[in-house]
């Protein structure tokens, strides 16, 4: 799981030591994104054939405050530790949370012996909380976020009577009445009563959602939880 980092790390953080790093403004740069076309070589028309989205790139000032430089130094050493186990959680000042990875780090500057600050750059990638919404077969919902492509989570109950179980374009067989399914387009993973079930479906892609209005195919009430993911 995630270290979860700024609020949460700080919440963490506190319980061990008597003061918590200081974020200072974070920076976060423009999403680029990238297209490939086909051009006609009679005309000037050509056809875009798919779209590229990039990560974001973050730049994290952060103060380290100790009660002496050892401490101050030990504070660093753990923070520095959780970035760079691997992905991490932020939350920023500018309300989004970001799934990001650390790219690269300044060097430590002692602005007293026990004040440390440093910069951090992480590349990741800019999202809402996760959101859940009830969906019923084919009747649209909005969906939140500007990234063209948002993974989801998809689950539902087998009603009463059934031997098989449609959605999202698929079908599960070998199921029975009460039975609870899930295709997790987040972790990418099939579930029946919570274990797995890929042997009993026949997915061949995972679904996904597009920000605007949606609507996903089935044969009864199902839920959809997704994140928002921006540009």
């Amino acid at each position: 799981m995630p270290f979860l980092c700024i609020l949460y790390y700080i919440v963490l953080v506190a319980t061990i030591f008597t003061s918590v790093p200081r974020i200072s403004a974070a920076n976060t740069s423009p999403t680029c994104t990238g297209a490939s076309a086909v051009k006609s070589r009679m005309s000037a028309a050509f056809n875009v054939m798919g779209s590229e989205v990039s990560l974001k790139t973050i730049t994290l000032p952060v103060t380290i405050k100790g009660r002496d430089q050892h401490e101050a130094t030990a504070r660093l050493s753990a923070w520095e530790a959780a970035l760079a186990g691997g992905k991490v959680e932020l939350q920023l000042p500018d309300g989004f949370y970001y799934d990001a990875y650390l790219k690269s780090c300044g060097e430590p500057s002692y602005d007293l012996p026990w004040l440390i600050s440093n910069t951090y750059v992480l590349e990741g990638v800019q999202r809402g909380p996760l959101l859940s919404l009830k969906a019923q077969p084919d009747v649209p919902f909005t969906v939140k976020g500007t990234a063209p492509r948002i993974g989801c989570r998809i689950a539902a109950t087998v009603p009463d009577g059934a031997a098989s179980f449609s959605m999202a374009g698929v079908t599960f067989t070998g199921v029975a009445a009460g039975d609870m399914l899930c295709i997790d387009g987040l972790t990418i993973r099939v579930l029946v009563n919570g274990a797995p079930g890929l042997q009993k479906c026949d997915i061949i892609e995972w679904p996904y959602l597009k920000p605007g209005l949606n609507t996903v195919p089935g044969d009864g009430a199902m839920t959809v939880d997704y994140y928002p993911i921006y540009y």
